[in-house]
């Protein structure tokens, strides 16, 4: 629930109020969702927030949204000090 919070105040109330559960999040929401917290995070980041129509170039996007998602998580292990994240 605390994620859905979060990502309310992030999209500024743009996420229906149905919505009870990520999974609940279509594919576009989802990639939005996960580019504008990789953009919290790192204001310079170059993920889009849109998916494209095309199938290869939507790959393309997946692998640079899931690369920028792995660095963050390296990171938070290494200043931490733990890899478990709650």
């Amino acid at each position: 629930m605390y994620i859905l919070t979060f990502l309310n105040i992030l999209f500024s109330s743009d996420i229906d109020e149905d919505v009870q559960s990520l999974v609940q999040f279509s594919t576009e929401l989802t990639v939005e969702a996960v580019a504008r917290c990789i953009k919290t995070i790192n204001a310079n980041s170059d993920v889009p927030h849109k998916l494209p129509p095309s199938m290869s170039a939507r790959f393309q996007i997946g692998s640079k949204l899931a690369n920028a998602l792995q660095v963050k998580l390296i990171y938070f292990i290494f200043v931490t000090g733990t890899s478990r994240v709650s």
